[in-house]
């Protein structure tokens, strides 16, 4: 069986800090679970790979210039037949669209189909374009279904969600990020946690 990796942007500055904080007082308030303990940042491609030096290899070669996003609010991702994630939106500018479409183009080729297969056989409620994405490119949010978000968590509670939701509100969060890395991530299955590999500096 292939490794998870995902390709992201940390956000890392006082703003994660205060992400961070409101999480831990709503876990110590057990409104939102401590074995989702999310760190913020926005997911650019995430998939299952059989040769880590490749994908090293890959990765390695990619250069991006360093861009900013806007921060536009808090929002609900609703599902039918899985738990609403509540998360900051994202503007899509140019920029990120970039990197994101290269990212995706440079790394499909060396993907395995572990990840889109749980995907297309799972409750996901997916849209024509997404199953098409799914089977194209291993993830159905790619391209123009590409949602840049960062996730607070993930509810099947709408009461927890509502509380979530009136306590980050509260948050002073920036109207503009810059980001000056990406970062390749791998899941450390044993742990169940994320952890960073590799990154490249944005010029």
């Amino acid at each position: 069986m292939g490794e998870e990796y995902f390709i992201g942007l940390k956000i890392n500055d006082s703003f994660s800090k205060k992400i961070q904080s409101t999480r831990n007082d709503l876990i110590g308030k057990e409104i939102m679970d401590p074995k989702k303990r999310y760190f913020p940042h926005v997911t650019l491609y995430a998939q299952g790979f059989d040769d880590e030096k490749k994908l090293l290899n890959s990765f390695e070669e990619l250069s991006f210039e360093k861009f900013s996003v806007s921060i536009k609010g808090i929002d609900v991702f609703k599902h039918k037949k899985s738990k609403d994630i509540l998360h900051f939106k994202i503007e899509t500018n140019t920029e990120l669209k970039k990197i994101h479409n290269k990212i995706v183009n440079s790394l499909n080729k060396l993907r395995n189909d572990e990840l889109p297969n749980i995907i297309l056989n799972s409750d996901h409620d997916l849209t024509i374009k997404e199953v098409r994405y799914t089977k194209e490119y291993g993830y159905p949010n790619i391209k123009n279904q590409y949602h840049p978000h960062i996730t607070i968590g993930s509810f099947n509670d709408q009461k927890k969600l509502d509380i979530t939701l009136n306590e980050f509100k509260k948050i002073n969060f920036p109207k503009k990020i810059i980001f000056e890395e990406v970062s390749l991530f791998k899941k450390d299955k044993k742990n169940d946690i994320w952890e960073e590999i590799k990154s490249i500096k944005l010029k």
